[in-house]
Order: C-alpha cells, then sequence, then structure tokens
C-alpha cells in the first residue's frame, strides 16, 4: 500500500507541464497570475505559522527549563539555610567542614 501512494508523490518533469497546461486550459491565462499569487501567499503563511509555531514551543521549553532550574536553586538555599539554622558547620560559616577538606577565603589567606 506505501509503495502505491509514494508512487503518486514522485511527479516527474512531463507531468508537471501537463498539470500546467490542464491548470491553463481550465482557468484561462488571465488567472494564471492571480492563482501563483495566491499559492505563493499561502505558503508564505504556512512558513509563517510553522515557524511561529516552533517559536512558541522553544520559548515554552525555555521557560520549563529556567522555571526548574530555579526550584533547584530555591530547594538548595532552603536547604543550606536550614542546616546553618540547626548549627551545623559549613564553609560559609567559616568553620570548615569535617571530611570535606573544605576551607573558607579567609582560611586560604592565612595559608599563604
Amino acid at each position: 500500500m506505501n509503495a502505491i501512494s509514494l508512487a503518486f508523490l514522485s511527479v516527474g518533469g512531463w507531468q508537471v507541464v501537463l498539470i500546467l497546461v490542464v491548470v491553463l486550459i481550465l482557468f484561462g491565462g488571465r488567472k494564471m497570475p492571480e492563482l501563483a499569487r495566491g499559492l505563493g501567499q499561502s505558503i508564505k503563511e504556512f512558513k509563517r505559522a510553522t515557524r511561529d509555531a516552533q517559536d512558541e514551543i522553544h520559548r515554552a521549553i525555555d521557560d520549563d527549563l529556567h522555571h526548574q532550574q530555579y526550584q533547584q536553586s530555591q530547594t538548595s538555599q532552603s536547604s543550606a539555610s536550614a542546616a546553618s539554622a540547626k548549627g551545623a558547620p559549613s564553609a560559609a560559616s567559616g568553620t570548615p567542614v569535617a571530611g570535606t577538606g573544605a576551607t573558607t577565603p579567609a582560611q586560604d589567606v592565612r595559608k599563604a
């Protein structure tokens, strides 16, 4: 079935000429420029609508990524503030975190 439907899509040069002759006979020479103009405007509008839809999809994806990054940063900030509220040592408090080898900038200056 697919081979039959694909055979209709492959149009050769002589077939295009035959189609144009039939259109010329049906609509006449005076209507051809109007038909071509309308076809061109339709194609232009279709391309613009397709581009707008793709842009909207990309914007939605970007917005979603930014929202996820914001939520992750808020989650990490709230967990860091919760840890410091419990008295847990952190690099920001000036006390090195045991077992991590982390030091604060002030401790780095004293080592130098």
